[in-house]
């Protein structure tokens, strides 16, 4: 994972249903304060899947994590992002189930939000940005099938 001075973190789970498709969970993160503000979940061919992977690349160096530092991210800064009068986006319940069995607990980093563990609201990226990753489909095809991968990947965090 990568520093962030903005704090904004891309979170990317992808899980194996085949050799050539993978259904594909994308969190982006506000450490500042909102927490979660976005999720995609989106099944994908498994190039289209790393083209975004590589687009995402270009903005910031991406960092492979173990799922279980991914998943306690983000149950952590939701806990204290909620702690601070901030919800989550409306699905991200719905989309953080493509973890599965992972337990977060297996991780023992620590994690530090805000500044000074106050919340800050600072410029985010763009929504053009953002949007890149997801397509106009409104399919709702959200079922999670399969194992989680080894490695998540993860853009401008703020790893302790």
């Amino acid at each position: 994972m990568m520093e962030s001075i903005s704090g904004m973190t891309i979170v990317v789970l992808p899980r194996g249903e085949t050799p050539y498709r993978v259904t594909m969970g994308m969190f982006l993160l506000d450490t500042h304060g909102p927490g979660v503000k976005d999720v995609i979940l989106r099944p994908l061919e498994r190039s289209a899947f790393l083209s975004h992977v590589e687009t995402l690349a270009v903005t910031a160096p991406m960092e492979p994590v173990e799922p279980s530092y991914a998943r306690k991210l983000l149950h952590e800064l939701t806990a204290w992002s909620r702690s601070h009068g901030f919800s989550p986006h409306p699905d991200y319940v719905k989309v953080e189930q493509i973890f599965g069995g992972i337990d977060p607990k297996a991780c023992d980093s620590t994690f530090e939000f805000g500044h000074d563990g106050k919340p800050v609201l600072i410029a985010n990226i763009s929504d053009d940005e953002w949007d890149m990753a997801e397509d106009d489909d409104d399919d709702d095809d959200d079922t999670i099938e399969g194992v989680a991968d080894e490695v998540v990947e993860v853009e401008q965090s703020e790893r302790q």
